[in-house]
């Protein structure tokens, strides 16, 4: 399906499902349990699509006879996300009414049923927090969920695309007729049981997966893509090769669907990576992303475990050094270097328990901050096919030491005969005057040289700066 009819369906509906894994209940007010994903579309322009998917407990509702006539019992309820900037400031809402019924109160009050739905706001890249709540509009019981923090990167619009997977205990084609199906879960012909924070059981048999692939070249021959899925360990080396596929291209986006047997897969934290190639522009990316596989004795723990599951953690002693190659004075570097391994990862540890000293960045750790920088130079940035290189190119040194940029100018076709360029724009710096770098692709490879800043210590170019004096090359003036 064309990526431009990728639509958020609406109803007033929810979806139960018997999780073969029940949690016990907490006790007081609902239970709930909720995740956040975002797609990227660039058809969207300059949002983003973040979904929110929960879930609840059937049995905590209160419930009610429909009529005098019927045993039926119903229950309502009103579900409301609040999305706000890290510092708390209110941004936007979305809110669900929804009605959720049962044969009769006996069934009603079966353990082990949870109800699920999703919201979903279109947002502008940045950060953000969350509180999402639910309540039961008979009893007034609430329960709520709150996100501490939600990264929300630019729509990639100028390079294959793919986002990360969406984990969910079941999938089924969505047919319009059918009364039974929620329309707030549908993608693309699909109705999707989320799995809100990715975690299954041991005693779950199988995955479910989606993700979306985007700016795929078409023409009037539309071509080929490859995609292949692997699932990494927690030490992110190979656990499970799950094959790959040539697959004619649907249009300029397409969808991965898939289903995971994790059948006897002993507990753990796994990473599921998804590439992607498109065979005729030779243009390949990839995402990586994480989900657990727990015991039943310890299922609930780690649901109220932390929200997120930090990169850092999974990274081996190579990478956890390259993340850190920017933060490092010339002193510590040839300190670090002349230890052997066990001392280089308690320097490391010594080193972030330092930065952290310094506070949170934008409400998180400066090694999830950094970490994740570092990871996303890779993802957006790399050269090789690998994926691996960015973080050594030039806008990867620059995202990884000044973070994302505030506005972008992306020029890929001067009207001159220059080459392709950007210009990042950072809009507090150079003494409160705003900071750019400008970014050139000379040989057209996707390879962008850093040509000119206003920043000191940055590379400074008299020619470039002679083009913005004259107006030949549009830089903001701050």
């Amino acid at each position: 399906m064309n990526a431009k009819h990728l639509r958020l369906a609406v109803a007033l509906c929810s979806l139960l499902v018997l999780t073969s894994t029940s949690i016990a209940q907490e006790g007081g007010g609902l239970t709930v349990y909720a995740g956040a994903n975002s797609f990227g579309n660039p058809t969207y322009d300059s949002l983003v699509l973040i979904e929110f998917p929960f879930s609840i407990k059937r049995h905590e509702l209160e419930f009610y006879r429909v009529d005098e006539n019927t045993q039926e019992v119903e229950s309502r309820v009103l579900a409301l996300v609040r999305l706000a900037d890290p510092l708390g400031n209110p941004i936007d809402s979305a809110v669900t009414y929804f009605s959720v019924r049962a044969a009769d109160k006996e069934e009603a009050a079966i353990e082990g049923l949870r109800i699920f739905n999703k919201l979903s706001l279109m947002v502008s890249p940045g950060s953000y927090s969350a509180d999402l709540s639910v309540i039961d509009a008979i009893s007034r019981n609430k329960g709520e969920y709150h996100f501490d923090f939600i990264p929300v990167s630019p729509p990639i619009k100028d390079h294959l695309n793919v986002s990360k997977a969406l984990f969910a205990y079941s999938a089924r084609m969505a047919r319009e007729d059918d009364p039974s199906v929620n329309p707030r879960l549908v993608k693309n012909g699909l109705e999707l049981t989320p799995n809100p924070k990715s975690i299954y059981g041991t005693e779950d048999s199988m995955a479910f997966v989606y993700a979306e692939i985007y700016n795929l070249q078409t023409s009037s021959d539309a071509g080929k893509y490859f995609m292949a899925l692997t699932v990494l360990d927690e030490k992110q080396d190979v656990f499970r090769q799950l094959g790959g596929r040539v697959t004619e291209k649907p249009a300029e986006a397409a969808v991965v669907a898939e289903k995971l047997d994790i059948k006897d897969w002993p507990a753990g934290l796994y990473w599921l990576r998804i590439m992607a190639k498109d065979l005729d522009s030779e243009q390949a990316d990839s995402s990586l992303t994480p989900f657990r596989v727990v015991d039943a004795s310890t299922l609930v723990a780690q649901y109220e475990a932390t929200k997120t599951v930090y990169a850092h953690d999974s990274l081996d002693l190579k990478t956890n050094l390259q993340v850190v190659r920017y933060l490092l004075t010339p002193d510590q570097k040839r300190t670090l270097n002349s230890l052997a391994e066990t001392g280089k990862e308690n320097y490391l540890s010594q080193f972030w328990r330092e930065m952290e000293r310094q506070g949170p960045i934008n409400g998180r750790t400066q090694r999830e901050e950094y970490t994740d920088r570092y990871l996303y130079a890779n993802a957006r940035f790399s050269t090789d096919a690998e994926l691996n290189n960015g973080w050594l190119t030039a806008r990867g040194r620059i995202y990884m030491i000044y973070g994302p940029y505030d506005q972008i100018n992306d020029v890929a076709a001067p009207l001159t005969e220059e080459a392709p360029y950007q210009v990042w724009y950072y809009f507090y710096g150079v003494k409160d005057r705003g900071q750019f770098f400008v970014f050139e692709d000379p040989y057209g490879d996707n390879d962008y040289r850093l040509v000119h800043s206003n920043v000191e210590a940055e590379v400074y170019s008299r020619e470039w700066q002679q083009k913005i004096d004259a107006g030949d090359i549009d830089v903001m003036r701050f």
